[in-house]
């Protein structure tokens, strides 16, 4: 089972999750045995592990956790996260952010990222003592049930000594999020195209309600989010046929059809010819 995050934590009302204005924060706690669980990101995020060992296999890369160690990922990363039991209990605090939160940082604190490459996950490693007292009290904040301006004012000083200690990685952090963010709402949909059945199901995982994604797919795209989806799962499917070995019926899943029959119903509506027929013309 593939995870939604941080929408499945909101969707379900968990417990452990705090909203935070338009930024979340996820505290985690537990003493059970490890579990591996695949994750796919609406928002972005920053890993605090606190205790036990945490690692994230990303496409390309592979991020250990160790106590007081901290990861950055960019939304729209679709991986795999495996948590370690060890003593003490597994702890993880885990923010959620969203393209507003950093532009307004970037901006508010003049940071500069004309020269900087863009990384879309980064992990820094042994954070000091000043760093992990800002934490700490956070985490006190939270208790406490602080104002939310407080919360965020904490985050940011969190953010900034980041900055202060890590300034080339966490400048390309940065850069990967401000240089994608006017396409944001467009990523979300495609990268989790295979999850997508409905126009509902779309405004859900974009968190937008149905009349904002009508109007942003209405004003990118001249269409309707049903004709945008359709389009896009068919040029996916054709991309597939045309350049991997795999079965039509794994092509009509990762495309999101429910059935093989349906997908090559709507293939030759689109093509004028059926899936086989296209991979055997090719």
């Amino acid at each position: 089972m593939t995870h939604i995050l941080p929408n499945y934590l909101i969707d379900n009302k968990s417990f452990n999750l705090t909203k935070i204005d338009e930024l979340f924060c996820l505290r985690y706690e537990t003493s059970t045995q490890n579990s591996t669980k695949f994750i796919r990101t609406t928002m972005h995020s920053m890993i605090l592990l606190l205790s036990g060992k945490k690692v994230i296999s990303l496409d390309n890369q592979k991020i250990d956790l160790y106590p007081n160690d901290i990861a950055l990922l960019v939304q729209n990363n679709y991986f795999m996260s495996e948590r370690l039991f060890e003593k003490p209990p597994y702890k993880v605090i885990v923010i959620y952010f969203d393209d507003a939160f950093t532009l307004d940082f970037v901006k508010r604190y003049e940071i500069n990222l004309k020269d900087s490459d863009a990384s879309e996950a980064i992990m820094i490693k042994n954070i000091d003592k000043l760093l992990q007292n800002n934490i700490n009290m956070f985490e006190n904040y939270l208790d406490e049930k602080m104002p939310n301006k407080l919360l965020k004012l904490k985050i940011e000083e969190i953010f900034l000594s980041l900055l202060h200690t890590n300034k080339k990685m966490m400048r390309s952090f940065f850069k990967a999020i401000v240089s994608t963010s006017k396409d944001r709402i467009e990523y979300i949909l495609e990268s989790n195209i295979d999850l997508v059945e409905s126009v509902e199901d779309m405004a859900t995982i974009t968190r937008l309600s149905p009349t904002s994604l009508r109007e942003y797919i209405k004003t990118k795209h001249n269409c309707t989010p049903k004709s945008w989806l359709d389009t896009k799962r068919l040029n996916k499917a054709k991309m597939m046929i045309q350049n991997t070995d795999k079965s039509i019926k794994e092509i009509s899943t990762e495309c999101g059809y429910a059935t093989q029959s349906w997908f090559i119903a709507q293939f030759k509506k689109y093509y004028d010819c059926t899936p086989k027929e296209f991979r055997h013309n090719l």
